[in-house]
């Protein structure tokens, strides 16, 4: 539904809980199993970007990012 509509902030929920989860568990899938304490770096890194895409992915829709 929100494909047809053109909706993108149901992406942007996803994302976030996608961002949520992984931080509280402390592991996540890239394409092998990343873990806070064994490759810190690498799981911050992709906290933080999903964190930026969730979050503009979000605005866009609600701001004139969107178009």
């Amino acid at each position: 539904l929100a494909g047809l509509l053109g909706w993108n902030w149901p992406l942007g929920l996803l994302f976030l809980a996608w961002t949520y989860t992984a931080m509280r568990s402390g592991e996540t899938y890239l394409v092998e199993h990343v873990t806070r304490d064994e490759t810190p770096g690498l799981f911050w890194t992709l906290i933080g970007t999903w964190g930026a895409l969730s979050l503009f992915t979000l605005f866009a829709d609600f701001t004139s990012l969107g178009g």
